[in-house]
């Protein structure tokens, strides 16, 4: 209803054929899967976010990608769709700890065309800079976990377990 009201709003002003609109959030929710009720983890329920992006008259309508995508992504996206130069700073204002230059890669092409493929493995983070972070790299098939200084690491075959229950990190047939 209320996304409904901001784009009645947008076409009411006559904006509707010149604003990208992206609905997304930071993170997911585990949703009792895994006996967990929160989104501290790396499982994909607390990974995968909703985005949906819609600019019309110039991208395809109703359609779904499978390709994989960041969410740093979204800003050289949003670059590339208002046909503006990549860019090449993560913030407009630097402070301290903040990454100098920017390292993601712009999803258009997915956005664009949804059938096309999008980059061979994604990154994820948790708890950057803590005692106990977490990084994920997943391709289409696999996926990673690296807990640093947390529990062991893990290693998730997405096809043959797509609900992450075997975790394959000590198996010298998959690892």
């Amino acid at each position: 209803h209320c996304v409904g009201q901001v784009l009645d709003g947008l076409e009411e002003l006559g904006l509707a054929d010149n604003t990208i609109v992206v609905y997304t959030s930071d993170h997911g929710e585990m949703g009792g899967e895994h006996g967990l009720y929160q989104k501290f983890c790396m499982f994909d329920p607390a990974v995968k976010v909703p985005l949906i992006v819609s600019y019309a008259n110039h991208l395809p309508k109703g359609r779904v990608t499978s390709a994989l995508t960041e969410y740093f992504g979204l800003y050289p996206t949003l670059s590339d769709l208002c046909e503006l130069p990549a860019p090449g700073r993560t913030t407009l204002i630097d402070f301290e700890g903040a990454c100098e230059t920017m390292d993601a890669e712009s999803f258009a092409g997915c956005v664009r065309n949804p059938d096309g493929p999008g980059p061979e493995a994604v990154f994820s983070e948790h708890g950057l800079r803590s005692p106990i972070s977490h990084y994920l790299i997943r391709t289409e098939r696999h996926k990673f976990v690296y807990n640093d200084g947390g529990s062991c690491h893990e290693l998730y075959d997405l096809e043959n377990d797509q609900g992450e229950l075997a975790n394959f990190v000590n198996d010298p047939d998959v690892a």
